[in-house]
């Protein structure tokens, strides 16, 4: 193994894919052929992303996953990266932020009511509900959920 004197340099691809390799069974990494090795890698424990964060028009889904990452184009996320120098809003509120995006803004209203409607029939919604959905309903409440998020995000225009 690689001497690493920082986690972050521990964690980078060299030692990290080395530690994968040296964990697999010596069955694995003699494997004759690649079509067995791959075989023999898909028996292993993986861990897959929920396929609700998979719905929806891929576009508007980077966007929302940016959005529940903190990394979006809005201007408290831009400010906080040092790209913008004013984390206000265009209709005057100090912070646009994902929590006035999604509930406060007056410039998106319209389209709020419609997210709000939509939405309404999976129970109660806040935004960690827009964000990641939520676990008490179906997959297909989570999924109506979402597209509505992703609906908003177009009719917003914001992005």
């Amino acid at each position: 193994m690689p001497k690493c004197r920082l986690t972050l340099t521990d964690n980078s691809f060299i030692p990290s894919t080395t530690r994968l390799w040296n964990s697999l069974d010596n069955d694995t990494r003699n494997s004759q052929t690649l079509s067995r090795f791959k075989t023999a890698l898909s028996g292993r424990n993986v861990v897959k992303s929920p396929c609700l964060l998979f719905s929806g028009v891929r576009k508007l889904g980077i966007i929302h996953a940016r959005l529940r990452h903190n990394c979006s184009v809005l201007n408290y996320d831009l400010f906080r990266c040092n790209l913008v120098g004013d984390p206000s809003c265009m209709c005057g509120n100090p912070c646009e932020n994902v929590f006035h995006f999604f509930t406060e803004c007056p410039l998106y209203m319209q389209a709020r009511d419609t997210l709000y409607n939509d939405t309404a029939i999976t129970g109660n919604v806040n935004l960690n509900t827009f964000l990641y959905g939520n676990p008490a309903v179906s997959l297909d409440d989570n999924n109506i959920i979402f597209r509505a998020v992703q609906r908003y995000i177009r009719e917003s225009g914001r992005f």
